[in-house]
């Protein structure tokens, strides 16, 4: 699926939980940077963060909305979805700033059919930069 048709997906989710739930999610992972540098990367899935008050009060809502845009839960321990061969990751973002010194709450709002928050290509390196120490980014690499 290329990067355009996963940034639609990204929007109909997002408009979602704009209406659904007042949130304004981040658009993360390798599809937000990619977009944030203006590079066409080989993406694998769209990582979506959503605010951690409503995330750790509203999950099992969000699982159902996803299961409304025709979703189907396939890892609960990583809230990762999939549909058809589109898969979806959903984290908090309460840990961003403790993490990789970005503030969520500081990112830019971009709007068009959605509202969804995007990190500029500094807040990506600070961020990669702190996952490169990260033991469970390690583990993850380590087990591919």
């Amino acid at each position: 699926m290329s990067n355009t048709r996963k940034f639609e997906v990204l929007l109909e989710i997002a408009e979602k939980l704009n209406q659904d739930i007042g949130s304004v999610p981040v658009l993360y992972g390798s599809l937000g940077l990619s977009r944030a540098i203006e590079v066409d990367l080989q993406t694998d899935d769209i990582d979506i963060l959503i605010e951690d008050c409503i995330f750790s009060e509203r999950l099992s809502y969000i699982h159902g909305l996803m299961e409304e845009l025709g979703f189907t839960l396939t890892d609960p321990e990583e809230n990762e979805f999939r549909r058809g061969t589109t898969k979806v990751g959903i984290a908090s973002d309460g840990d961003m700033l403790s993490f990789s010194g970005v503030d969520p709450l500081s990112l830019a709002v971009e709007s068009s059919a959605a509202k969804f928050r995007v990190l500029s290509p500094e807040q990506y390196l600070a961020t990669y930069k702190a996952s490169s120490l990260d033991g469970y980014r390690k583990k993850c690499t380590q087990e591919r």
